[in-house]
């Protein structure tokens, strides 16, 4: 039996991503399965989804989580950046 994710993504460029593991064969070759929706614009609500345990991944979401673990020392971990180039500075 596949183990369920809850996967909400911020932006759709985020999508494809998913689906290529989904398609490719990734996600069920590691038992896996992703429920996957929308939290464009919703900002509070994906990181207050994270820390309720409602959902378990939040794509496209990192700059909230770099303020959140500054601020607050909440324990969100950013996995990756779907971007090479990086022109966000935090001072």
């Amino acid at each position: 039996m596949a183990k369920k994710i809850k996967i909400h993504y911020r932006a759709p460029s985020h999508v494809p991503l998913w689906k290529v593991m989904e398609e490719g064969g990734f996600l069920e070759k590691h038992g896996l399965e992703i429920e996957m929706g929308s939290l464009e614009g919703q900002r509070k609500r994906a990181t207050e989804g994270l820390k309720a345990g409602e959902l378990d991944v939040v794509s496209g979401n990192h700059h909230n989580l770099y303020v959140r673990k500054a601020l607050y020392g909440d324990p969100y971990v950013h996995i990756a950046q779907s971007n090479n180039a990086w022109r966000e500075n935090y001072l």
